[in-house]
């Protein structure tokens, strides 16, 4: 299980090293990937710039076998709907809406 969480507010030199470190690992992941692979999404807020590099992330990854991607927003954010039919669109990947709970997940828990 891969989760990417948070917040995505500037485009600044770390946070360009953040993504670029991110597809550095996939990239390694991807030449022995398991069985199936999950990944969940999930941001209380992401800007423009980090919505492209998840983007760039699914079409990256949306190879891998058995391959499920899920996107965790609150019940009411008809932005997240958006971003998820468009991701689905762009990258042919079919990312999962998860609205259950959202900001109660155990993905936000350590």
């Amino acid at each position: 299980m891969f989760r990417i969480y948070g917040y995505s507010l500037e485009e600044d030199e770390s946070v360009k090293k953040c993504y670029n470190d991110i597809f550095d690992w996939l990239g390694e992941y991807l030449k022995e990937p398991n069985d199936s692979s999950d990944f969940y999404l999930g941001f209380h807020y992401i800007n423009t710039y980090g919505m492209k590099k998840i983007f760039e992330l699914v079409l990256f990854i949306k190879d891998l076998p058995n391959l499920r991607v899920y996107y965790m927003h609150d019940p009411i954010d008809t932005d997240a709907l958006n971003i998820i039919e468009d991701m689905t669109k762009i990258t042919r990947v079919g990312v999962i809406s998860k609205s259950d709970n959202f900001y109660e997940s155990s993905m936000y828990k350590e």
